[in-house]
C-alpha cells in the first residue's frame, strides 16, 4: 500500500515538472533563437517483494516478484536543431546557419556563448549584442565608421570617413562536440561544461560550424502544437496519478475503520 503511495508521488513530481518545461518553452516563442526543452523520464528501479506460491503439492515456495517504484526526471533535453531565419532589414541581425556560437564578455566578466543576435556599438566604440554583452574578442570601431554590416565569413566592414570600404575585425566562431551539453544562462547565453567539452575555435564557412547570414535573426525553434501536447498530456497523467492516490487513501480508510469495527 505505501509502495502505491510513493509511486503515484514520483508520478505527480515527474508530470509537474513536464508542465513547468513545457510552460516554459510556451513563454519563449518570440525569444529570438530559444530553444524548446523536454523532459527525460526513467524508470526506477523496481523494488523485490517475495511472494508465497503454491506448487501443487501442497507445498509453498517463495518467489520474487518485481514491484514498480515509478519513475524520475533525472535531466532536462534541449533540442538545438535551427530555428527560421526571418528577414528584418538590418546588416547588423546575424545568425549562424550551422553549429558555430559567437563568443561575448558575460557579465562578471565570463566568457559565455550565443548563436544568434542583434549587433550594435556600444558608446566606447565596441561591437556588442543589444543586451550590452562585447563580443570576444573585443572589436572596435573606428571613429566616423558608418553602414556597417557583417559578411558570411564574419568580417565586420563599414565606411570609413574618407568614404573608403575597411574592415574593423572579424567575428570569432566555436563550436562544441556536444552542444546539447551547454548550460543555459539568461539571455540565451550559453557556458560549456564537461558534458558539452571545451569550446573548439574556427571561422565562419569550417565544416560543422556555417557561414554568418546578416539581415535576419534567428527565431524560436518552438512548435506551439507540440508544446500543447505535451502540456494537456502531463495534465492527464497528473489528473491519474492523484486519482490513485485518492484510491490509496480510500483503502486505508476501509481498512482502518474494519479495526475499529
Amino acid at each position: 500500500m505505501w509502495t502505491s503511495l510513493r509511486t503515484a508521488v514520483t508520478g505527480l513530481m515527474g508530470q509537474q515538472r513536464a508542465l513547468d518545461v513545457a510552460a516554459d518553452n510556451m513563454t519563449k516563442l518570440q525569444t529570438p533563437g530559444a530553444k524548446s526543452q523536454r523532459v527525460s523520464f526513467l524508470e526506477l528501479a523496481p523494488e523485490l517483494q517475495y511472494l508465497g506460491v503454491p506448487d501443487g503439492e501442497g507445498n509453498v515456495q517463495l518467489e520474487a516478484r518485481e514491484v514498480g517504484k515509478g519513475v524520475r526526471t533525472p535531466a532536462t533535453l534541449r533540442n538545438m536543431s535551427q530555428g527560421m531565419l526571418q528577414a528584418t532589414g538590418d546588416k547588423m541581425d546575424i545568425a549562424v546557419e550551422g553549429d558555430g556560437y559567437l563568443e561575448v564578455m558575460a557579465p562578471g566578466g565570463q566568457i559565455a556563448y550565443t548563436h544568434s543576435g542583434s549587433l550594435r556599438v556600444d558608446g566606447m566604440g565596441r561591437v556588442a549584442t543589444t543586451g550590452g554583452l562585447v563580443l570576444s574578442p573585443t572589436i572596435t570601431v573606428p571613429p566616423g565608421t558608418s553602414s556597417l554590416e557583417v559578411k558570411p565569413d564574419g568580417t565586420v566592414r563599414g565606411i570609413g570617413q574618407d568614404g573608403v570600404p575597411q574592415d574593423v575585425g572579424k567575428l570569432k566562431l566555436v563550436r562544441f562536440v556536444n552542444p546539447e551539453g551547454l548550460q543555459l544562462l539568461s539571455e540565451n547565453l550559453l557556458m560549456p561544461t564537461l558534458a558539452s567539452g571545451a569550446p573548439i575555435e574556427a571561422v565562419a564557412g569550417d565544416p560543422g560550424v556555417g557561414e554568418i547570414a546578416s539581415g535576419v535573426i534567428e527565431a524560436s525553434n518552438v512548435d506551439p502544437r507540440e508544446e500543447y501536447m505535451r502540456i494537456v498530456q502531463a495534465q492527464r497523467a497528473y489528473e491519474l496519478n492523484v486519482r490513485a492516490l485518492k484510491t490509496v487513501d480510500e483503502m486505508l480508510q476501509d481498512a482502518n475503520n474494519l479495526r475499529r469495527s
